[in-house]
């Protein structure tokens, strides 16, 4: 064995998008991986990504030797899952080859779109989704009817989730329409909870008619069309890796 090449076991895991360094801990000491055919559960365990045979669950892993980034413009309908047990996936938008190890840095429901990051780069992924990193996220939700103040001033309120009190959100009117008659609101999480802006806007009687994510941190989604991609640039991961910061206001005040 090249020691030159060797690493520890979690962080190939990691490496090859099975999970987080963290959670790659808990597969070996469930006993799913085995290298060169042996079953091991010992987290000092070092291994040769060139050399070794390494399995998760029977299945070998490709030494991840190319790390790849996309900013994706999700369209609605695709599940971020990589099994299809539940509709078409966000992966049927790549080639066989490049989908077979590539996973989403965090998700988006069926219904919602915009943008959506999708790696290879497992050290990465969990660096832009550990919370000390905090990125922002910026939403579009276009909703039913006219959103009155008090349902501003409620929706940028924390609220209670599954026994977790969120932190208040950013949100203004960005844009308004009387036929058909709808409210386009700019929210602004400082977290991302499943389902919190769905959540947010049920509690206040608001239906959702788009919801569209079109920032996180500095990275904006622009122009991409629906189910296109484009591959980051050095430019796109120092902006994701600089400290966020919150756009600023232009929309019109809410009259």
């Amino acid at each position: 064995m090249q020691v030159d090449n060797c690493m520890r076991l979690q962080k190939f895991l990691a490496q090859a998008g099975i999970a987080s360094r963290r959670k790659a801990e808990d597969i070996i000491l469930a006993g799913r991986v085995a290298v060169n055919g042996a079953t091991t559960t010992r987290l000092g365990t070092t291994v040769n990504p060139s050399n070794d045979t390494i399995t998760v669950d029977g299945k070998e892993l490709a030494a991840p030797n190319t790390t790849r980034t996309y900013l994706l413009h999700k369209p609605a309908g695709l599940i971020c899952s990589a099994s299809e047990s539940q509709g078409t996936t966000i992966f049927s938008l790549f080639p066989h080859k490049t989908a077979t190890r590539l996973f989403s840095v965090g998700r988006l429901d069926k219904y919602s779109e915009g943008l959506l990051l999708v790696t290879n780069d497992g050290a990465l992924a969990h660096k832009l989704t550990h919370p000390r990193y905090g990125h922002t996220k910026t939403y579009d939700v276009t909703v039913n009817g006219q959103v009155s103040n008090e349902q501003l001033r409620r929706l940028r309120s924390p609220t209670t989730m599954d026994g977790y009190q969120t932190r208040g959100a950013k949100v203004h009117i960005e844009h308004q329409t009387t036929h058909p008659e709808t409210t386009t609101l700019r929210v602004i999480l400082q977290e991302g909870r499943s389902r919190q802006i769905r959540n947010m806007c049920a509690a206040q009687n608001l239906a959702i008619r788009k919801l569209q994510r079109i920032r996180i941190g500095q990275l904006e989604l622009g122009n991409l069309k629906p189910g296109t991609y484009r591959p980051l640039k050095q430019k796109d991961l120092a902006l994701l890796l600089k400290p966020d910061t919150l756009p600023s206001r232009k929309s019109r005040p809410h009259p």
